[in-house]
């Protein structure tokens, strides 16, 4: 099993250290914590009965305060730790975790969606194409080199928060990696085995315009209860300034998305628990803007899903490339970022809470 218990809920220990602000065109236009966020006490009373039915005693109320002041007041929030720790557990069999997030494996659990092409792929200290044939390094080197461009490097194992992933260019026969001129052979030492290397995917005009530097990403969480599937929340995250990664853990952004309209919510959510209304470098407006081929999104995340027996949650990322074509990134199967999920969207479960809970901590009263 997944040491998981020394997970820390992020935006409850952020939330003691630092205000939270609202921006508009990156001026702050709200109020800071502790003064926008009041709970009644008949509202902290409806937080504690519900949640002390399932065995779980709420001492602390930040979270909710965090959650409730883009959404109506609700007592379902879940913590991270409990979803961790209780919840997650008991959706997916998280003793399939790492061989199920292994990244050089996704071609061959979801043959049928378009994915980033690979070129080179380290599977345990082995060589290997795109197609998983077993190939030279040098040879590989020898016609790599001929092709300039713009590449993707990454680990394929433990990759979470974006880990590892780097950008690098051919030119000339020479590959430039963080500005450095350096060998594959130097790639290969810096990421020793289990890595892969693809093509960078060209985004989508309109998430181009509002954050050029990085693939935004589609998040589309999916449930399977009771032989169904559902589609619990969906989102979208950017990435900032230079970086090439959309991730809010190194800097990017994530909003929600309205799962019947397929546009984008009002407000972003950074990592410093700082809303915004616009793209800090773009100045583009979040509020209104229509995701192209949204429910063909949807029901793809659906169908991957029914490929994953082992776990019933799950968070898709995907992307649309230049044509607006369809590309599966990757499925985030453990730990996953709950805290941003309801604060963008509400509670992780919405109105499957109370039987999702009543099944899941009831069993172990």
């Amino acid at each position: 099993m997944l040491n998981i218990e020394k997970k820390i809920d992020h935006f409850s220990c952020t939330l003691k250290k630092k205000s939270i602000v609202f921006r508009s065109n990156c001026k702050i236009i709200a109020l800071t914590a502790g003064k926008g966020f009041f709970l009644e006490k008949i509202q902290k009373s409806k937080i504690k009965d519900y949640w002390k039915k399932y065995g779980i005693h709420i001492k602390n109320y930040q979270w909710h305060k965090i959650c409730c002041n883009l959404n109506t007041f609700d007592e379902r929030y879940l913590t991270y730790p409990v979803f961790v720790n209780q919840v997650l557990p008991y959706l997916n069999n998280l003793d399939f975790l790492r061989s199920y997030n292994d990244k050089n494996m996704l071609n061959r659990l979801f043959p049928d969606m378009k994915q980033p092409k690979i070129l080179y792929r380290d599977i345990n200290g082995k060589s290997y194409d795109g197609e998983y044939r077993e190939i030279h390094t040098d040879l590989f080197i020898k016609e790599f080199l001929n092709h300039d461009g713009e590449y993707l490097i990454k680990p394929s194992i433990n990759s979470g928060n974006a880990r590892g992933i780097k950008l690098l260019s051919v030119k000339e026969k020479k590959i430039i990696l963080d500005k450095k001129e350096m060998s594959f052979q130097d790639l290969i030492k810096e990421y020793k085995k289990d890595f892969l290397l693809q093509e960078r995917l060209s985004q989508t005009e309109i998430f181009k315009k509002i954050s050029p530097n990085s693939l935004s990403t589609i998040g589309v969480t999916t449930l399977r209860w009771e032989n169904q599937f559902h589609i619990l929340n969906t989102y979208m995250k950017f990435g900032t300034g230079e970086s090439i990664i959309d991730n809010m853990a190194t800097g990017g952004l994530e909003i929600g998305i309205d799962t019947e309209t397929g546009k984008l919510k009002k407000y972003a959510l950074l990592k410093n628990l700082v809303f915004l209304e616009s793209h800090p470098d773009s100045k583009i407006t979040f509020e209104g803007i229509e995701v192209p081929r949204f429910d063909e999104i949807i029901s793809k995340a659906v169908e991957c899903h029914k490929k994953l027996l082992y776990f019933d949650f799950v968070v898709w990322d995907f992307a649309l490339d230049k044509n607006n074509e369809i590309y599966l990134i990757e499925p985030n199967l453990g730990a996953q970022s709950v805290n941003s999920l309801q604060v963008n969207n509400g509670p992780l479960f919405g109105g499957l809470s109370d039987e999702i809970f009543e099944k899941i901590f009831k069993s172990k009263i």
